[in-house]
């Protein structure tokens, strides 16, 4: 190994950083070449325009940053760029870049076309933004600097190697990022219908819990229950509402095909009475749009349903097929096999755990020692793995009377419920991996 070396550690203590595979990976493979000879390239990864800077092993600049677009005619003259500078050396170029959106899958991909996918390197937007306050104190930021950023993180050694998917886990990537964006569309449709509402048939429905009690509201939640949405479909004018007789409300939502009491429909009634209603104006403009957003909302549930369906039928093609066994619900499962992919990728399950970003953040010091216990967590991975993660610790827990344990000691412990769900999740990452790796189906009798 060539002295002074940045990534060389002095002593025999080496830190968790240090220590991770793809880093001792990366200097076995790049201190086979003097460090004048290493071409670590940054790119800064923008929506339309890309910036590249390029250093060698000392740190030193070896050009001028370049700047480049997204055409292919573009990405030819950023790799004339790169091969000028490595013209006369060994060393094959190593690219680093933040996996910023979907805008780096096109340039990662043409990238690891020509150079080999073992060349090219994603870094965590944390480790780049934390390294930025560390040099210019936030005092500003350019592609530039971000570009010299992630050559210089990638001199060191930090970065995950790129692992596309492939096969059956692209497919299921995209569905899974589909049906995500699906999701969020849904939610908000649902906000502006609870808007709607809140001004159409103000006080129906009060969400928190102690107001609800003291003013008496019909509803406290308008999703987790079918008679709200089904009201304000059938009664979008509430002076309509008010007009009918508990006998008539009941057959409205018999004919319609929904489920409703004579007592609950007389309590509809009484309640309905009691409310002030808006200026009548301002239903006749409001209520098109409350019919407009719940027509919307159906389409995107339905969307939904049909790309879980989708997700759920690839399930056997892939190792999430071992964990049937759980009992988690085939879409759910297949969300997770999406978000982590192939297993065979990863050498351990601290790798997919890190990668999600969820471990605790750090703030020791040579007196106290506490190896990140309490901390928030630090949160700079996969936003999607993360959240596949909790949703399977969320599912999983109720099913199996060791995690009920489990988690009532966490509280015991004083750890809120976020926080108890993710030391879940980092012991189902290993289920996880475990079984996936051995193709062995989960064995609950085993996880008693």
């Amino acid at each position: 190994m060539a002295k002074n070396s940045v990534t060389q550690v002095s002593g025999r203590i080496q830190s968790s950083q240090v220590r991770r595979r793809w880093q001792a990976e990366f200097r076995q493979r790049m201190h086979q070449n003097p460090l004048s000879e290493w071409r670590c390239i940054g790119v800064d990864i923008g929506k339309y325009e890309h910036v590249a800077v390029a250093i060698d092993g000392l740190g030193n600049l070896l050009a001028e940053p370049i700047r480049f677009g997204t055409h292919r005619r573009h990405y030819q003259q950023a790799f004339r760029w790169i091969s000028d500078l490595c013209a006369g050396v060994k060393a094959l170029p190593v690219i680093g870049m933040e996996p910023t959106g979907h805008y780096y899958e096109q340039f990662a991909y043409e990238a690891a076309d020509r150079y080999g996918q073992e060349q090219i390197f994603l870094l965590q937007s944390y480790d780049v933004s934390q390294r930025r306050k560390t040099w210019n104190r936030g005092t500003f930021k350019t592609d530039e600097v971000d570009g010299s950023i992630i050559a210089q993180l990638l001199q060191e050694g930090h970065g995950r190697p790129y692992r596309p998917p492939k096969d059956i886990y692209q497919i299921l990537y995209h569905l899974e990022r589909y049906r995500w964006a699906r999701e969020q569309a849904a939610t908000r449709l649902k906000n502006q219908i609870i808007g709607h509402v809140d001004r159409l048939y103000p006080g129906l429905v009060i969400r928190d819990r102690e107001l609800a009690k003291r003013y008496q509201s019909m509803f406290r939640n308008m999703w987790k229950m079918k008679t709200p949405p089904c009201l304000i479909e059938l009664f979008p004018d509430p002076y309509q509402l008010r007009e009918q007789t508990f006998m008539s409300l009941y057959e409205s939502f018999r004919e319609a095909g929904y489920w409703m009491t004579r007592p609950y429909a007389k309590r509809i009634i009484a309640v309905t009475q009691g409310l002030c209603l808006p200026d009548p104006s301002l239903v006749e403009v409001r209520k098109d749009m409350l019919l407009r957003d719940l027509e919307s909302l159906s389409s995107a549930e339905r969307q939904i349903a049909e790309t879980e369906t989708a997700m759920a039928s690839y399930l056997d093609q892939t190792w999430g097929t071992w964990l049937c066994p759980t009992g988690v619900r085939a879409p759910l499962l297949a969300s997770l096999v999406a978000t982590i992919g192939d297993i065979n990728n990863y050498h351990s399950a601290r790798q997919i755990f890190g990668r999600s970003g969820l471990h605790s953040g750090c703030s020791d010091s040579g007196v106290r020692q506490r190896h990140g216990q309490g901390r928030h967590i630090v949160a700079p991975g996969d936003r999607h793995l993360r959240r596949q993660l909790l949703r399977f610790s969320y599912s999983m827990t109720p099913r199996f009377p060791v995690l009920l344990h489990y988690r009532a000691k966490l509280y015991g412990r004083g750890l809120q419920s976020v926080q108890a769900h993710i030391a879940i999740a980092r012991r189902l990452t290993g289920v996880v991996y475990s079984v996936a790796i051995k193709h062995e189906p989960f064995d609950p009798g085993r996880f008693q």
